[in-house]
């Protein structure tokens, strides 16, 4: 763990171990995957803390998921996955990725019109052959990319995505600019498959990986569908969470 020093302030209201985890955190997004950091008793030293405090912080760390121990070694730092919670929540790629910690980035591959193929055109309930707009993009958390996403939206619904930096600005937050566009229904299919050569050469995979494969038709609120995707997930650098409650 690097060597800078930040205070504790023990006059304030918010309990010591919070202020050490926030401390911690900082420190951790500065480091490696399975680095290790500093030992209880360097951390008590540094922080002037009690043995209690650096153990709760680390506790809420390593449920977390930003620690891990390894008993008569130490902790260290976890291999931070995006965690997508991607089945049960309508969220754009760049709220997930931040929400685990790291950069989102977008690389444009495809910005264009395209005829609709049939299974297409089944999907947008539009006829094969009708124009249709493709947005085909790599996406990365930090510098690893994370899926592949290559969408059709039905024109001339949705032709001002034509003029807009999807590079910068989130798919879903453009088509929201409009209430005839804005997406308030998701439905997800989800299956395993091999990458292919494309995917591997992008995702940066081994011969034979698998890919998570979601295939995604997103809804208006009048239950119009305006985006049909179809999109790789890499499953070594990405979790999934789903809540079920009876």
């Amino acid at each position: 763990m690097k060597n800078t020093v930040s205070k504790i302030n023990k006059d304030a209201k918010v309990p010591l171990y919070y202020q050490l985890k926030e401390i911690l955190l900082s420190e951790i997004k500065k480091m490696d995957s399975d680095e290790m950091i500093e030992p209880e008793s360097a951390l008590i030293a540094k922080y002037d803390v009690s043995r209690t405090t650096v153990r709760q912080a680390i506790a809420e760390l390593t449920n977390e998921k930003y620690l891990y121990t390894v008993r008569g070694k130490g902790t260290f730092v976890a291999d931070r996955k995006v965690d997508l919670v991607y089945m049960n929540k309508i969220e754009s790629f760049a709220e997930q990725v931040r929400s685990s910690g790291r950069t989102p980035y977008t690389k444009i591959l495809e910005q264009k019109k395209v005829p609709a193929t049939s299974e297409v055109a089944k999907y947008l309930d539009i006829m094969e052959g009708d124009e249709v707009l493709l947005l085909k993009r790599l996406r990365f958390a930090d510098t690893t990319p994370v899926t592949i996403v290559e969408s059709y939206m039905a024109l001339p619904r949705c032709e001002k995505l034509m003029d807009i930096d999807l590079e910068q600005t989130s798919l879903y937050d453009a088509l929201s600019d409009d209430e005839d566009t804005e997406v308030r229904h998701v439905r997800r299919i989800i299956k395993g498959e091999l990458a292919d050569k494309e995917a591997r050469e992008l995702l940066e995979l081994d011969e034979n990986a698998v890919v998570l494969c979601f295939i995604n038709v997103a809804y208006t609120a009048n239950e119009i569908p305006v985006e049909y995707c179809i999109a790789f997930y890499r499953v070594d650098v990405n979790e999934f969470a789903v809540d079920l409650y009876k």
